[in-house]
């Protein structure tokens, strides 16, 4: 069963959903294909996004080109020139595009400066915005500066 341009659908469910132009809030399918189109959630076995958004993605293989990628899970991910928030798969390759978190077995990252990076193995990447060190330290600044707040707050309250 194929359902091809649904313009808008609260959930889209069969074998091969096509979006062209269209949205739609959950697509469960095998092949997942968005052309300028957007969907909050996508559940596949395949996600190609070309020039579209997807909120959420869990899937074997997420490919997005000119695209806005909230979350993805897959074996394989693959970017180019598109604005990834997180990723995660046992291959991530991310190029031209801007990325903020990347957890993976392998990253290839080229053209790409991901604010965190957690990988075994990692290629084309120069430096993380955040290193190891540099998260520490953030962590650590952020621990004290709500240890603070908590601290200061406390005391205003014993006073009224």
């Amino acid at each position: 069963m194929t359902d091809t341009n649904p313009i808008q659908a609260e959930a889209v469910t069969a074998e091969t959903v096509t979006l062209d132009g269209g949205s739609a809030y959950v697509i469960k399918a095998t092949t997942a294909k968005l052309n300028q189109s957007a969907a909050s959630t996508v559940y596949a076995k395949d996600v190609d996004v070309q020039v579209g958004a997807i909120g959420w993605a869990e899937s074997e293989l997420v490919r997005g080109d000119l695209s806005a990628v909230g979350f993805a899970s897959a074996t394989t991910v693959s970017a180019d020139q598109s604005l990834v928030g997180a990723a995660r798969g046992e291959r991530v390759t991310v190029s031209n595009s801007l990325t903020g978190v990347v957890v993976a077995d392998q990253a290839t990252l080229v053209n790409t400066r991901p604010l965190l990076v957690i990988a075994r193995g990692t290629a084309g990447l120069d430096q993380p915005v955040l290193d190891a060190r540099g998260a520490a330290l953030a962590g650590i600044v952020a621990g004290l500066t709500l240890a603070a707040v908590w601290l200061i707050g406390g005391l205003f309250k014993r006073r009224a």
